[in-house]
């Protein structure tokens, strides 16, 4: 029995006798594109297919930048790269390096060309990209003065923006002598001072579109000190003036909207930024008011005049209770009064004398209170309480100890 070889190793073989075919190493082939899907890593996978056969196809995403359109099923390309076995599927598979449309090899040859080569200038680069002015007043147009591509420029211009002014530099845009006229029509109006420029014109096949892919077109535009918005054909990025423009649109319709603002949108703005403005300068105006009126209130309680009339009130109810306390306090003291005067009354030897006693008194005043004070021949006064008598001691009746009363006469 022959010597047996695991599947591994024949497939290590087969990709070792792929890989020294100087053949396969570098190979075109022309088909057309079939089962197209761009795979979320970034990979594409296709199969290319002609009436004989089919070749499984990849572009890895690091060789991306070799395909410059979209794959679809159904069209027709030229595909550069290495055939290569792939060992886990057990299947040969090219793995494309470059692709371009089938029957404009040259041209697209020479677009990669400029394109690599503008690139490695750095013209692509957004660093250089200028903004659009927010509010343009003055448009400028280079395109065809005659066709689909001016009509639409200025109806939907005018649309967006009725009083929009634009200016258009007639320029021709196919065949020879476009791209200088394309870049004559820039530098004029970058010179005139517009605000922004509209490079455009309808859709063609790559050789109509041409003016757009050459240098002296891109350059145009780089130098160009106003910003530039590019509406060529019907695929955005589709030419170099697409890819050094500050600004590109897939149609000149596209372009018109991108470079003049909708003013109808931006009154609305307007409009809506007023009402807010309204309702927040209405309710600060609210709130000021009312910060006014607890001001006002506040300085209203704690004004002079305020507190004038509060220590008033104050005043008059303390004086109204001094007046009460001065009262009760004079009708006590009336009270102590009248009752001191009626025992003083009643201590009156005046009183007791309008009661029928008498006051006695020698000659000298003095008061004699008892009979012994006084000696027979003495004269006398006897005061009542109506008046008073002058007397002579004729005599003296003495009460003593043993009750008896004796009777003594000078």
């Amino acid at each position: 029995m022959s010597q047996v070889y695991s599947v591994g190793y024949v497939s290590r073989y087969i990709q070792n006798m792929f890989s020294q075919d100087f053949f396969l190493e570098k190979v075109n082939v022309r088909g057309e594109v079939s089962n197209c899907k761009y795979h979320q890593t970034g990979n594409i996978y296709f199969s290319l297919k002609d009436e004989e056969a089919v070749i499984s196809c990849m572009v890895h995403v690091s060789r991306r930048e070799g395909v410059p359109f979209h794959l679809e099923d159904g069209q027709r390309v030229v595909a550069a790269g290495a055939v290569r076995h792939y060992i886990k599927g057990g299947q040969y598979r090219l793995y494309v390096s470059q692709i371009r449309r089938d029957g404009l090899g040259e041209l697209y040859e020479r677009f990669e060309a400029l394109r690599r080569e503008l690139a490695e200038m750095g013209m692509f680069d957004p660093v250089y990209k200028k903004p659009l002015p927010k509010y343009p007043r003055t448009v400028g147009v280079v395109t065809a003065p005659t066709g689909d591509a001016i009509h639409d420029i200025i109806v939907n211009a005018r649309r967006q923006d009725p009083g929009i002014r634009i200016i258009v530099a007639p320029a021709k845009v196919q065949g020879e002598g476009a791209a200088a006229s394309i870049a004559a029509g820039i530098q004029a109006l970058d010179e005139y001072g517009v605000d922004v420029i509209i490079v455009g014109r309808g859709g063609g096949s790559i050789e109509d579109l041409w003016a757009f892919n050459e240098v002296e077109t891109a350059e145009a535009i780089f130098a160009c000190r106003t910003p530039v918005v590019t509406g060529i054909g019907h695929t955005k990025n589709g030419t170099i003036a697409d890819l050094v423009a500050d600004l590109s649109a897939s149609t000149p319709n596209g372009a018109a909207v991108a470079a003049v603002p909708d003013v109808r949108q931006i009154l609305a703005d307007l409009g809506a930024r007023r009402e807010r403005l309204q309702s927040r300068m209405e309710l600060s105006l609210r709130q000021a008011q009312g910060r006014l009126a607890q001001e006002k209130m506040r300085l209203k309680l704690h004004s002079p005049g305020a507190r004038v009339r509060e220590q008033k009130g104050a005043l008059a109810a303390k004086e109204e209770i001094l007046r009460r306390l001065m009262t009760r306090k004079l009708e006590s003291s009336a009270a102590k009064l009248a009752l001191d005067k009626e025992r003083l009354r009643a201590l009156d030897p005046l009183t007791r004398l309008e009661q029928g006693y008498a006051y006695v008194e020698d000659a000298a005043g003095g008061r004699i209170s008892r009979a012994a004070q006084a000696e027979a021949g003495q004269t006398i006064f006897v005061r009542f309480g109506d008046g008073s008598l002058e007397a002579v001691v004729t005599g003296k009746e003495m009460r003593i100890d043993d009750g008896e009363d004796r009777r003594e006469t000078r």
